[in-house]
């Protein structure tokens, strides 16, 4: 059995949030999934942490640097989160600057949720 972290996008993206009747920008949903992907390469989670989730909301600044990150559920599984965020250190941004792209990815709002997958 291979325990493994799903990693889900809940608003990965300012765009992207459920009150939101604007269109997700396709260069903004490419580098949400960059990010998801660069956090959960550094994430280790906790043996006890099934059935468990923690909220993760980070903000970067223009340049991609966190500046602020929070979060919320499981104590273990938050830190374990944080940790992965600031591992990660600095985010990139699209190298083109457009400013409405890189306004969309300076919020990201992630769930932690491990699960068992039998191979």
């Amino acid at each position: 059995m291979k325990t493994i972290i799903a990693l889900f996008v809940m608003a990965a993206l300012s765009a992207c949030s459920v009150n939101s009747s604007k269109k997700p920008n396709d260069e903004a949903m490419k580098f949400g999934i960059m990010y998801k992907e660069l956090i959960q390469a550094e994430l280790i989670f906790p043996d006890d942490g099934m059935g468990k989730e923690c909220l993760l909301s980070i903000q970067l600044s223009e340049t991609g640097e966190i500046t602020q990150l929070t979060s919320s559920g499981d104590e273990l599984l938050c830190s374990a989160g944080e940790k992965a965020v600031n591992q990660v250190g600095k985010f990139p941004m699209p190298a083109d600057k457009d400013k409405s792209v890189i306004d969309e990815l300076r919020t990201i709002k992630l769930t932690l949720s491990p699960v068992n997958v039998r191979r």
